[in-house]
């Protein structure tokens, strides 16, 4: 590539020139452009590939934040440069031809110190131009120290600070200087705040004021070498393609390799926008040949809205594997679990996992910190459905840092299948850290009166009764007359009792039904029990406990043939095998039925414990005292 000199010499001009009437040039008029851009986006219908991808819709905020970052980092070092071969020790460190501080008398301070000052500020000037920023930077503050005399451009040491600082990248001293000395500068200096106000509006993402800056500086671009690149950003922003497209075209001809290879990229993404996709990969292409990020991440995205998704990660672990800096792995990281779909979630964590041994800018850990919950979450609600909880308490174990990011949903379903695996503690570990949610509080509430922690249970019920949702209000009140019946108050239990509306969940009712039993309202909870059983929601084997239950209070309210059904249904039928528990209730209910001889033939098949001792001696006794009634002894 030949080598244009962009800033000096009479083509720099030209080129300039052209750049800042590019700026000048308002978009309507360029209309006839933009229908071509409209012909080649049709073209690309027809021929069935895409101008861009849907898929890529979701890496635009990815795109824009790497060129940014690399424009914010990488281009500044080369503003104000000369050319490549300049030197500022070419003709020794000697002062430059004017006034010398030898030549001026002692007796006149104001020319010595002119003279110093003067010197000074031009070593710095060399300094700057040819990249040695620091002690640019430092020959200007020496020369302000020294106190220019106002006969000699007071400003000029400023000026200079203000042109080391932002060619260093020190963004904030460079607003504070620029915002002092536009009070104190000259008509000269006036474009050149003009531009160092665009430069610094285009770091900071402020497109329309950058461009509107960079287009009232005119044609005095000159003032800020090397401003190509990043004024050819301002206007792709502004999605002015065609003059981007001619900016960049100038920086290609920079003598820097990062200057080079920003305008390449550009140029690529000016002609991909303008749908010339043929002129566009090619010079991908060759930035990637090179090995440089730009190329190989420009050319990944290319091959994205192409729809090679395949050759796009190809490229990626590529730049993630052989990448000198953490950030452009953590770019390519970033790119790699954004191409992922929810049902790869394994594939995105372990591109997570990746990530961790990574030191990366804010912007990049946030983006991988939200994709790994997002993976997490994707696999913990997979797991949750396929029934897998030990599996899902393994990856949540795994990622514990990241559980608390999680939608609230999916720590819930954590916090169950900690309770399912009789992890108590951790289950309530992950609901407490849920508070004030209250079903969170609820489940806490639970599973806390589960585990006979009563005062735990009372302390999180309270917390859901405080808040001013109504959600779960009345499972709690529910909850709470349980924990003061499990404390023997039973006066308060009932109290609670009163105040409860209407409950829905199947395992609540069938709490209700052994409460209310407890406290003797033994026909209320026959018909919560039964309530209980009519939901679709209800497994067979809570099915059973129910019947048994069932089964129980109807004895225990004489109706025998309706506990004897009962405790049948619990064993699944009268033919199936005799049920361990239901067993030596069937021949009590046989016995009270008037029914010994099936009462005790049943026993005979039950396995001999202790419950089956004690039935026996209960119709034992009775026979005994049936034999003492039919001899006159009944009383």
């Amino acid at each position: 590539m030949s080598r244009i000199r962009t800033h000096g010499g009479p083509y720099g001009l030209s080129l300039i020139g052209l750049c800042a009437l590019l700026l000048l040039c308002p978009a309507p008029a360029r209309a006839e452009h933009q229908g071509t851009s409209l012909e080649a986006g049709a073209l690309r219908e027809a021929s069935g590939i895409s101008g861009r991808a849907p898929s890529f819709a979701s890496l635009e905020a990815i795109s824009e934040a790497w060129r940014q970052e690399y424009m914010r980092t990488h281009l500044p070092g080369y503003l104000f440069r000369q050319d490549a071969s300049f030197s500022p020790y070419d003709k020794g460190d000697a002062e430059e031809p004017g006034v010398s501080t030898a030549e001026v008398p002692a007796s006149e301070p104001v020319r010595q110190g002119q003279a110093l000052c003067e010197n000074l500020c031009r070593r710095g000037d060399r300094h700057l131009a040819a990249g040695f920023l620091p002690e640019a930077f430092a020959a200007y503050v020496t020369a302000e120290e020294k106190g220019c005399p106002v006969s000699f451009q007071k400003c000029r040491p400023r000026v200079g600070m203000l042109k080391a600082a932002l060619a260093m990248g020190r963004f904030p001293e460079a607003k504070r200087l620029a915002f002092q000395l536009r009070k104190k500068e000259d008509i000269e200096q006036e474009k050149l705040f003009l531009l160092i106000d665009g430069i610094l509006a285009a770091f900071d993402q402020n497109f329309d004021l950058a461009l509107e800056r960079l287009a009232e500086a005119g044609s005095d671009w000159h003032r800020c070498p090397n401003l190509e690149g990043i004024a050819g950003h301002v206007l792709f922003r502004h999605r002015r393609y065609e003059d981007a497209r001619n900016v960049f075209r100038v920086a290609m001809h920079s003598p820097w390799a990062a200057v080079r290879d920003f305008a390449i990229l550009g140029l690529a993404d000016c002609y991909v926008a303008l749908g010339q996709w043929a002129e566009a990969e090619p010079l991908y292409e060759s930035l990637a040949r090179g090995a440089s990020p730009l190329g190989l991440l420009g050319l990944a995205e290319f091959h994205v809205r192409q729809g090679k998704t395949e050759e796009a990660r190809t490229g990626l672990n590529r730049l993630a594997a052989t990448a000198h800096q953490d950030s452009w792995k953590g770019v390519a990281l970033a790119y790699l679990i954004s191409l992922t779909k929810p049902a790869e979630w394994a594939e995105s964590l372990r591109i997570a996992e990746r990530a961790k041994a990574l030191v990366l800018p804010s912007y990049w850990a946030v983006l991988l910190g939200r994709k790994t919950t997002e993976a997490l979450g994707a696999g913990i609600l997979s797991l949750w459905e396929a029934g897998s909880h030990e599996e899902l308490l393994i990856l949540a174990e795994i990622w514990g840092s990241s559980q608390p990011e999680l939608p609230r949903n999916v720590q819930l379903l954590i916090g169950k299948a900690y309770e399912g695996a009789g992890l108590a503690g951790s289950a309530l570990e992950v609901y407490g850290r849920l508070s004030p949610d209250p079903k969170a509080l609820f489940l806490g509430a639970r599973l806390a009166l589960k585990s006979g922690r009563y005062e735990e249970a009372l302390t999180w019920l309270e917390q859901v009764l405080d808040l001013d949702s109504k959600d779960h209000k009345n499972d709690a009140k529910l909850l709470l007359a349980c924990v003061h019946a499990r404390r023997n108050r039973l006066d308060l239990a009932k109290e609670s009792l009163r105040g409860l509306g209407r409950i829905q969940d199947p395992s609540l009712l069938a709490t209700l039904g052994s409460l209310e039993a407890s406290v003797g309202r033994v026909e209320l909870a026959i018909d919560h029990l039964e309530t209980a059983l009519q939901s679709s929601a209800v497994c067979e084997t809570e099915r059973g406990h129910l019947h048994h239950r069932l089964g129980e209070l109807n004895y225990r309210q004489g109706r025998f043939e309706e506990a004897l059904r009962r405790f049948r249904q619990a064993r699944g039928g009268e033919d199936n095998a005799p049920g361990s528990l239901t067993g030596p209730m069937e021949a009590l209910c046989l016995a009270r039925l008037g029914k010994p001889e099936p009462a005790r033939a049943k026993l005979e098949k039950l396995a001999q414990d202790q419950e089956t001792a004690i039935v026996k001696e209960i119709l034992d006794a009775e026979d005994l005292l049936r034999a003492f009634s039919g001899k006159g002894y009944a009383d």
